[in-house]
């Protein structure tokens, strides 16, 4: 379903209707490759990097896998080995799939109406704080200004008598 010509490399990988990428290193022995099993559904496209280390398939099932070549080509023929748990086989470095992404979005929405519900929160308690210094201020304000009549009234008290 999807084919990508490696050319430093004298290789091809091809991805399968059933979900599998392999990377042919020899046209003659089609049989001389690495196989994986990316997708749950058709690989729908592969594309490699300019230095052919990177493979990357998309699928059907909207799963993205980036394969990695442990080689670098260095001018061989040949195009070296694909990491993998078994000789010859790629591996596995990224999936993300739609349902992953629809999931984290409706996630992340939802984190930012919480944090839009607790800076509004936070805002509304600021104000009410400050309005209650504000009245704490104005009390202690009038309490002063009473001390400081009092005392003026003392003073000219204590004036009259001498």
């Amino acid at each position: 379903s999807a084919v990508c010509a490696l050319p430093a490399s004298c290789s091809a990988a091809v991805g399968t209707h059933s979900g599998s990428i392999r990377v042919m290193d020899d046209a003659q022995d089609l049989n001389a490759c690495a196989s994986l099993h990316a997708h749950s559904g058709v690989v729908s496209r592969l594309v490699h990097s300019h230095d052919e280390v990177f493979l990357f398939s998309g699928g059907s099932d909207g799963a993205v896998f980036i394969l990695q070549r442990s080689q670098p080509l260095h001018g061989s023929s040949r195009g070296g080995e694909w990491h993998g748990e078994s000789a010859g086989d790629a591996i596995e470095i990224h999936c993300t799939t739609q349902a992953a992404l629809t999931e984290s979005e409706t996630a992340l929405a939802e984190a930012r109406a919480r944090y839009g519900q607790l800076q509004t929160s936070a805002k509304l308690e600021l104000a009410a704080a400050e309005s209650r210094l504000k009245d704490l201020m104005a009390a202690e304000a009038a309490t002063h200004n009473e001390d400081m009549h009092a005392m003026q009234r003392q003073l000219s008290l204590l004036q009259n008598e001498r």
